[in-house]
This record gives C-alpha cells, sequence and structure tokens, in this order.
C-alpha cells in the first residue's frame, strides 16, 4: 500500500515537472515567435470565419462561389469576428482562450444553424439560444448529423488553437483596454458604413445565400 502512495506521488511529481517545463517553454515561444504569434492573432478571424462558413456550405467551392459572389457580405463576417477577437483578447489577454472561446462558438453555432435548417427549413435565431439547455433539448430543433466532413473541420480547428496554445501569443499589458474599445466601437461604425448600407441589408444576404445553395 506505501508502495503504491510513492508511486503515485511520483508520478504526480513527474507530471508536475513536465508541466511546468512546458510552460516555460510557452512562455519562451510568447517572446521568440512574436511575428509568428502576430501573424495567428490576425489570422485567426479570418480563419474561424471560413472554417465556419465551409462546414455551412458543406463544400469548399460552394464557399468559394459565395466570396465571389458575396464579397461585401464575406467582408462584413470577418469584420465582425476579428471585434469578437479583439473584444476576447482585451479581456483575457491570452490568444489560446480568446481562440478556444470564439472557435467554439462559432463552429457550435455553426454546426447547430447548418443542422436545424436541414430539419426543418428554418434559420437558427437568438430565442432559439433559450432551448439549448442540454444535448437532448437541442435535438427538440435539430438533428445532429455527425459526418466525415464535420469531424474533419473541427479536428482543424482544434490544431490551430493548439498551435496558438503551444506559441503562447500574450497581450501586452500596457496596451490599454479603453483606448482598445475605443477602437473597436470606430472600427464597428466605419465597417457599417463602408461596407453594407444597413445591417438589413446584411441579414437579407446572409439568409439568401443559405436558400439559394441549400435550393440547389
Amino acid at each position: 500500500m506505501t508502495d503504491t502512495l510513492n508511486a503515485n506521488k511520483t508520478t504526480k511529481k513527474d507530471f508536475l515537472s513536465k508541466l511546468k517545463k512546458y510552460n516555460a517553454i510557452r512562455e519562451e515561444n510568447t517572446e521568440k515567435y512574436k511575428w509568428l504569434n502576430l501573424a495567428l492573432m490576425i489570422f485567426f478571424p479570418v480563419f474561424i470565419t471560413c472554417m465556419a462558413e465551409i462546414n455551412q456550405f458543406k463544400k469548399v467551392s460552394a464557399f468559394a462561389r459565395f466570396v465571389a459572389d458575396r464579397p461585401s457580405v464575406f467582408l462584413f463576417d470577418i469584420t465582425a469576428a476579428g471585434v469578437l477577437f479583439i473584444l476576447l483578447l482585451t479581456a483575457f489577454r491570452k490568444g489560446w482562450v480568446a481562440s478556444l472561446i470564439q472557435g467554439f462558438v462559432y463552429m457550435a453555432l455553426s454546426i447547430t444553424e447548418l443542422f436545424k435548417y436541414n430539419t426543418n427549413g428554418n434559420h437558427l435565431i437568438l430565442s432559439d439560444m433559450k432551448l439549448v439547455k442540454s444535448v437532448k433539448s437541442l435535438k427538440s430543433f435539430a438533428y445532429i448529423k455527425i459526418t466525415p466532413a464535420l469531424i474533419i473541420y473541427c479536428v482543424i480547428v482544434a490544431l490551430v488553437i493548439i498551435a496558438i496554445f503551444h506559441f503562447n501569443p500574450v497581450l501586452p499589458h500596457h496596451v490599454p483596454f479603453k483606448r482598445a474599445a475605443a477602437a473597436i466601437v470606430c472600427t464597428i461604425l466605419c465597417t457599417g458604413m463602408i461596407i453594407v448600407p444597413s445591417i438589413q441589408a446584411v441579414q437579407a444576404r446572409y439568409y439568401c445565400r443559405y436558400e439559394r445553395v441549400h435550393s440547389q
């Protein structure tokens, strides 16, 4: 019994030691790969937007046609994702936390929207979120079917988030929150005026693209 306890303590110590070493490597990566980390932070909002859209369109070719036909809507989607990512990054200061939260939310909404539309022909709306208290309640309005493509898309997103976790980009503490928030507000207003004439126009285009794709 004593030998077993000692063995467990040794295993725990070894695990904690390896964990500390890995965290030390991650902290070194923050400074060592500054430009790569900056590229990852710029890349992620674009990446997660594309992955969520590809998942809903089911095919990369259909997604590419949508981008070619509706570039303004796609730019708005990327801008919205970028604004959300900046808010998360400003709040948590750690790139992997912001990426994990946004990646999970975007893919969960994308999957639910896809299967709800396939189930009853209706799009996901905010009031549906009240129904999502468990996986069982989710099945009441969206039949979730696991497909190889869905698994591949989720694995790709997970691998990118793991890479971000490893390189450990961190928002410096000297970056002021108030200035960042003001910049975000200005970005939202300017984007809304330049890219799209109105939010209603974006929503109309957003819904039309699914009806056109699913009707084919």
